[in-house]
């Protein structure tokens, strides 16, 4: 048994035919059943099990009358055949079971292919037995795009720009080559560029057509999570992309488990990514929803038409996700009256924007809000914060947080990296949500309040480069969650706190261009540290136990 599996136009069932084609003769008998998801659709599995049998026996002597049946005939007249069965584009695991469930129903010798858009289809299957089906490099996707809109393995020279172009927009999916050079053959340059200018905007209907059907093929709870990660959250971290949509009241980790196994977004480290024609499909259903007013859409993304909403006052109740790109609007001012009809606004994406007036206006529903470059001297204190998440205000012109953490109980993340005039941190008093906090490169940055101590869930602190920090609060000794100090380049900091060894998770400890000269002696007791820099050296810990039961550090030169 074999599985070709991957997303919807990659080629797995050419691959599967070349292969067919190439060996079936070396078989008693072969069968290739095509299309199987549309097929159990229109007619059922009997009529498939009748097809195969009589594909391979050539005798319609089979009247098979429930699935059953023709398990047990599949069985008893294949069971002594070398045969070759390729079934083509399963969608369910009930296709398998009917048809090739076991390798004992066949013949010693026989192949069986299985080609699947889910690769979770092919558990039972060894690594070996799966073949992850590829994109075409650039030099394979030029010749199968030439070979159909030119008839030659590369184009003319004054064709030779655009077909970059579109060879990178396919981003060496098949199905796009062949589709898109079929439609560009014969046209004039002029023509093309017309059509490559259609095609980012609204995806060919060929293909919108085969990748959509991985999608329809999802329960609603996954639908959602999917448009979400198309329209806002491609490329970004996976774990804060699951918390921000638990927060929403979806079952994100299902849901992305799902899309990864159909093919429909990769893991790449951290980070979830998408396919661009499969993004832009999930966008081209969402512009679907309304596509003459793209005010009433869930997700707004396009930069035209969100300048569009934004500078008309059309937003309504049905948009949930708004990303407005650097410098779409840049100069504009904004009110939040802008905003006021968005009430169900829930991942807002607003970086250098300029807005003025009663933050009271905005939608309490936002879970994720990115505004970089924030023109404020401080947040206003009406600001909605309590179902908030995330909160990124890298780069800002705050000097003052201004907003209570006390209302802002759900918040995991707050990044105030860059903001050059930020002079102290937030009262952590009442903030216990809080894992991730990020002050990095806060030049004016003096003052930790010492309630930082309280955020028992805090997993992620950086201060590097807060050159004017001197020292540190004692209480940051009470953070028992911490696995991570960042304080690189805090020039002015001279000593750690005599108690940091009560930081019990503690692991890394990146303390690069400080004053520090001497490390506490309670450093011995970080019993998880494994990772040190002092002093531009890199230092890694080994432990032995003494006659005491302690098992002190000894540090080492890394390089």
């Amino acid at each position: 048994m074999v599985g070709i599996c991957g997303v919807g136009g990659i080629g797995k069932t050419t691959l599967a035919k070349a292969i067919y084609n190439r060996i079936f003769q070396q078989f008693d008998g072969s069968c290739f059943l095509s299309d199987i998801r549309s097929k159990t659709e229109e007619s059922g599995l009997v009529k498939l099990q009748e097809k195969l049998l009589y594909q391979i026996l050539k005798t319609k002597e089979f009247e098979v009358d429930g699935v059953a049946e023709g398990v047990n005939l599949i069985k008893a007249r294949l069971g002594s055949q070398k045969v070759l069965i390729v079934l083509d584009d399963v969608d369910h695991r009930s296709q398998l079971e009917s048809l090739t469930r076991e390798r004992s129903w066949f013949g010693s010798g026989s192949v069986i292919i299985i080609t699947t858009r889910d690769e979770h289809l092919l558990y039972g299957l060894t690594t070996r037995e799966i073949y992850r089906a590829k994109l075409l490099n650039d030099n394979e996707a030029q010749q199968l795009f030439s070979c159909h809109a030119f008839n030659y393995f590369s184009p003319p020279q004054e064709y030779v720009e655009l077909t970059q172009d579109i060879i990178k927009y396919s981003s060496g999916l098949p199905l796009a080559l062949v589709t898109l050079g079929s439609h560009l053959q014969g046209r004039s340059v002029k023509e093309w560029r017309y059509e490559f200018k259609k095609l980012k905007a609204i995806p060919h209907g060929d293909i919108q057509k085969i990748l959509k059907i991985s999608f329809d093929g999802l329960d609603a709870n996954t639908h959602s999570v999917f448009l979400d990660i198309a329209c806002a959250f491609h490329g970004c971290n996976e774990d804060e992309v699951i918390k921000t949509l638990n927060a929403c009241g979806f079952y994100s980790e299902s849901a992305i488990s799902t899309l990864v196994q159909r093919n429909l977004v990769q893991r790449y480290v951290i980070c979830l990514r998408m396919h661009d024609l499969v993004r832009d499909m999930g966008r081209e259903i969402v512009r679907m929803e309304s596509p003459q007013d793209s005010g009433k859409r869930s997700r707004l993304f396009n930069h035209q038409e969100v300048c569009d909403v934004l500078q008309g006052n059309k937003g309504s109740e049905n948009v949930e996700i708004l990303v407005v790109e650097r410098q779409t609007l840049k100069g504009v001012k904004l009110s939040t009256k802008t905003f006021r009809k968005m009430i169900n606004l829930r991942v807002f994406k607003i970086d250098d924007l300029h807005i003025s007036g009663d933050f009271d206006l905005l939608s309490k529903e936002l879970r994720w809000l990115s505004w970089k470059g924030c023109p404020l001297k401080c947040i206003p204190s009406n600001f909605p914060s309590e179902k908030l998440v995330f909160l990124n205000m890298k780069g800002s012109n705050i000097q003052e947080f201004g907003l209570n953490l006390q209302y802002c109980r759900n918040l995991k993340k707050l990044d105030l990296s860059d903001c050059k005039r930020l002079r102290r941190t937030p009262n952590f008093n009442g903030s216990r949500s809080l894992e991730t906090l990020w002050f990095e490169n806060c030049s004016s940055l003096k003052e930790i309040h010492p309630s930082i101590g309280n955020l028992d869930r805090l997993i992620d602190l950086q201060l590097n480069g807060c050159e004017k920090i001197m020292d540190l609060p004692s209480s940051i000794c009470q953070l028992k969650s911490l696995k991570y100090l960042g304080i690189n380049h805090c020039s002015s900091l001279q000593t750690l706190p005599v108690d940091i060894g009560e930081m019990q998770s503690l692991g890394i400890l990146h303390a690069r261009g400080t004053g520090i000269k001497e490390l506490p002696g309670s450093v011995e007791m970080l019993g998880n540290l494994i990772d040190l820099e002092m002093g531009g050296q890199y230092l890694e810990a080994k432990r032995r136990f003494s006659q005491t039961g302690v098992r002190p550090i000894l540090w080492f030169l890394r390089g």
